[in-house]
C-alpha cells in the first residue's frame, strides 16, 4: 500500500478489494488508509485540521443562509401566487358584472330619455322666462292676447344690446334657483343637514312661486289692457280679476309647475 498515494481513490478501492477478496471485514482498515492518505495529501497538521473544520462550518453556515433565502423566496412566491389568484377571481367577478351589465343595457334607456327631456325643459324654461320677463319689464306687446311673445328677441334687439342681455340673462335666475334645489336634494340623499335642506327647498319653491305669480299678474294685466284698448272689453282692470283670468293660471302651470318638474329631473344627474 506504500504507493497508494500515487493512485486515485477509485484505483485504490479496486486494488484493495482484490487483495482482500472483497471481504467486508477489511473495509474499515482500508478506509483508515484512505483517510490517512487524504490527510497527507492535504498536508494538514492539528491547526490545519481546526482551520479546515472552521472553513467547513463557515460553508455550512453559508449554505444554511442560502437555504433560508430560498425558503423566504418560496414564501414570497406563495404570497404572490395567492395575490394573483385573488386578482384572477376579482377579474372573473368583474367579467360577470360586465356581462350582466351588457344584459341590462335597457336600463340606460330611461337615463337617456330623462337627459333628453331635461335638455328640452331647460330650453323651454329659457324661452318662457325670456318672453315673460320681457312682458314684465316692457309690458305685453300690443296685439298679443297671450303670455308668449314670439318676437321677444327681435323686439329686445330693437331696444338695444343691454335689453338683449337682460332678456337672455333673466332666465338664469330661475335656472339658478333650480340648481340650488338640486343641491339641497343631494344633501338629503347624502343624509346631511336634512332639516336645513328641506327648509331651503321650501323657501326656494316659495320664492319661485311668488315670482311666477307676480309675472302672471303683470301679464294678465297687460293682456287685459290690450283687450281694453282694442275694444274687446269695456271693463277697466281690477286686481280681483286675477282670480278668473286664465293667463294667470297658465303662467303658473306652464312656468312654476314645469320649473319644479325640471328641478327634479335635474337631480338624476
Amino acid at each position: 500500500m506504500e504507493n497508494s498515494e500515487k493512485i486515485t481513490h477509485s484505483q485504490l478501492g479496486f486494488r484493495s478489494a482484490q487483495k482482500s477478496q472483497s471481504s467486508p471485514e477489511a473495509i474499515d482498515g482500508y478506509l483508515e488508509i484512505v483517510y490517512a492518505n487524504f490527510l497527507e495529501e492535504q498536508k494538514l497538521d492539528k491547526q490545519g485540521i481546526k482551520d479546515r473544520i472552521a472553513k467547513l462550518k463557515a460553508e455550512v453556515q453559508q449554505e444554511n443562509t442560502k437555504k433560508q433565502e430560498a425558503i423566504a423566496n418560496l414564501n414570497e412566491n406563495k404570497r404572490n401566487k395567492e395575490e394573483k389568484e385573488k386578482d384572477i377571481e376579482r377579474l372573473e367577478l368583474e367579467k360577470i358584472d360586465i356581462k350582466n351589465g351588457d344584459e341590462e343595457t335597457g336600463n340606460t334607456t330611461p337615463f337617456v330619455i330623462a337627459a333628453f327631456i331635461t335638455l328640452l325643459l331647460t330650453l323651454y324654461l329659457f324661452v318662457f322666462y325670456s318672453s315673460s320677463g320681457y312682458s314684465v319689464f316692457f309690458g305685453v306687446k300690443s296685439g298679443i292676447s297671450g303670455f308668449i311673445n314670439p318676437n321677444v328677441f327681435a323686439d329686445a334687439a330693437n331696444k338695444g344690446g343691454g335689453i338683449v342681455a337682460l332678456i337672455l340673462l333673466f332666465p338664469t335666475i330661475f335656472l339658478g334657483l333650480g340648481f340650488l334645489i338640486h343641491v339641497a336634494l343631494e344633501e338629503i340623499k347624502a343624509g346631511k343637514n336634512k332639516i336645513f335642506a328641506v327648509c331651503a327647498i321650501l323657501v326656494l319653491l316659495t320664492i319661485t312661486l311668488l315670482a311666477d305669480a307676480f309675472i302672471g299678474y303683470k301679464i294678465s294685466e297687460g293682456v287685459h289692457l290690450n283687450n281694453f284698448n282694442s275694444g274687446i272689453t269695456d271693463e277697466t282692470w281690477k286686481p280681483n280679476m286675477i282670480i278668473s283670468d286664465i293667463n294667470f293660471y297658465l303662467v303658473l302651470i306652464l312656468g312654476f309647475v314645469v320649473y319644479v318638474i325640471w328641478g327634479f329631473y335635474y337631480t338624476i344627474f
